[in-house]
């Protein structure tokens, strides 16, 4: 099964459809501080950016459904994001947004697979996401291009798989894989080949995110997050929280501290310091960080 979204997170509503316009500070992320950076992030009414004060909040997308996973492109100026359509209603899979456009693109319609858990190559030129296609037993690792032509299953047909994200050099793609009713890590290569387990254990693994380094890998374990070397070695804890998401300079963590209720989204440095909450006062999820615009 494609799995929606996690317990803490909001409830669906239904929504029709604009773009919000935006502007962002364009500089590097290099020595801006951590309450100027931007994210963007889920509400149960859509999918907006705002600075990591909670400042300057605005919506960036208003589709007809659930809206969630948010994934910036690598120049800051587009988004991807799944939405869940009302039950019974056609709409749901992976959607496109520019910023500063009326209109979202609906990537699995033309793909001609139903899908979610979107990820952008490094490069800008590919997506790879959570798909599946009529006929198929299980969700799996697919890619397409980033218009949604040439879709392509990587993963093996024979298990689930889900949450993929592109090693910053574009040569791998880490994901959870689901066998025997187990969660854990895996990596592969671009092309879907050498697929090697990263993690065994009895338990839930998920929502891995390479470090842009490429060096280390945070992903959700339990209640927990966990950072691990990219080979899968020495694992250990770093907070408790979920949906990881690195800064693109490496210096910050952002994810879903753990608990319910207004204020549920963290920052914390990759060492395990510095813990801090991020967007004060708001019950959302999935926080994503936006690259800086140039």
């Amino acid at each position: 099964m494609l799995r929606s979204r996690s317990s803490s997170t909001l409830s669906a509503l239904a929504i029709a459809a604009v773009l919000a316009v935006l502007g962002c500070d364009d500089r590097s992320e290099k020595g801006v501080p951590l309450e100027q950076r931007w994210l963007a992030f889920a509400l149960s009414h859509g999918v907006y950016q705002a600075k990591a004060d909670g400042s300057r909040m605005k919506r960036l997308t208003d589709i007809s459904g659930f809206e969630y996973q948010p994934d910036w492109s690598p120049d800051g100026k587009k988004l991807l994001l799944r939405v869940d359509a009302a039950e019974g209603k056609p709409g749901s899979g992976v959607y496109l947004a520019t910023v500063g456009r009326t209109r979202a693109v609906n990537l699995s319609k033309i793909a001609g697979v139903y899908g979610g858990d979107p990820d952008w190559s490094p490069d800008g030129k590919t997506i790879a996401f959570v798909g599946k296609r009529k006929g198929e037993a299980h969700f799996g690792i697919y890619v397409m291009n980033a218009e949604g032509s040439k879709p392509k299953r990587l993963a093996p047909t024979d298990w689930e798989s889900q949450y993929p994200d592109w090693s910053p050099d574009g040569r791998k793609i880490v994901f959870t894989g689901v066998k025997n009713f187990g969660f854990d890590l895996y990596v592969m290569n671009a092309d879907g080949s050498g697929v090697t387990q990263l993690t065994r254990t009895p338990d839930e693994e998920n929502w891995p995110t390479w470090s842009p380094d490429g060096k280390q890998i945070v992903y959700s374990f339990l209640n927990d997050l966990r950072v691990m070397n990219a080979d899968g070695s020495h694992s250990r804890v770093l907070t408790e929280g979920g949906e990881p998401n690195w800064s693109a300079d490496g210096r910050w963590i952002a994810f879903d501290c753990g608990t319910s209720g207004a204020g549920r989204m963290c920052a914390i440095r990759p060492d395990g310091s510095g813990r801090t909450r991020i967007l004060p006062g708001l019950d959302g999820g999935f926080p994503a960080w936006r690259p800086s615009v140039r």
